[in-house]
């Protein structure tokens, strides 16, 4: 399920229940940014939560700590997984 997906329904605070924290890519961020994305998501990634940070990838991911969402090049980096 995507971020977008968990905003729109609701649910996007079962995040840092998983995960410590996420890292969402500048590009995955611009994309929810786009003017014919529902504005309830363009207000949620305009000031994300304190568990969300937004920041261009450091490198490829190791596997272990990234998710790639099926609609985008770049990796969902997330830390500290329990």
């Amino acid at each position: 399920m995507s971020i977008n997906s968990l905003v729109l329904i609701g649910h996007v605070e079962i995040l840092p229940s998983l995960y410590s924290h996420v890292v969402i890519p500048q590009a995955v961020a611009g994309d929810l940014q786009h003017p014919r994305t529902p504005e309830i998501i363009r207000a949620w990634i305009a000031a994300p939560p304190s568990w969300c940070t937004i920041q261009s990838p450091h490198g490829p991911p190791d596997g272990e700590h990234s998710v790639i969402l099926p609609s985008h090049q770049e990796p969902l980096y997330n830390t500290g997984v329990p």
